[in-house]
């Protein structure tokens, strides 16, 4: 059994380029700014190369749960991680893929507000913050609910 090969495998066939590049931009930066990010194929093997593999791969089943589900079976399994076997239907693909975005961008939303929140001394906006923040939460267990049942 190859792992590193699934866990290529793992990553060029469930990441865009760009969330690669984000990625590895939010979590790994020094592999981020050594470059060369035009081609998904050469920025995944960078990552598998240079990045703390366990860390690695709790961003993808926190990004990506179907996924990782998939690829710790095929390890188990001692099989090579081939998720095109697998059968989902492309509009549950889609809408599962649409949701992680959302959820991933609503959580650097509610940090940004939180970080604001921590150095906002004026009464009034700590209020407004805390209710954006409440707000945000509220969205991203929405979502995770949404996606829990897409992925059930």
């Amino acid at each position: 059994m190859n792992h590193t090969l699934s866990l290529y495998n793992l990553l060029t066939q469930n990441f865009t380029a760009q969330e690669l590049r984000i990625l590895a931009y939010d979590y790994f930066l020094p592999i981020y700014d050594a470059g060369g990010h035009d081609k998904p194929e050469e920025f995944a093997w960078r990552l598998i190369d240079h990045a703390d593999r366990e860390k690695m791969l709790g961003l993808v089943k926190k990004h990506k749960r179907t996924a990782y589900e998939m690829y710790q079976v095929s390890q188990q399994e001692n099989t090579q991680f081939k998720p095109q076997t697998v059968l989902v239907p492309r509009a549950k693909q889609a809408k599962i893929k649409a949701l992680e975005q959302k959820l991933l961008m609503l959580e650097k939303e509610y940090d940004r507000i939180n970080q604001t929140l921590n150095l906002t001394r004026d009464p009034d906006d700590q209020v407004k913050l805390e209710a954006k923040a409440a707000q945000k939460e509220q969205e991203m267990v929405l979502i995770e609910t949404e996606l829990n049942n897409l992925r059930a």
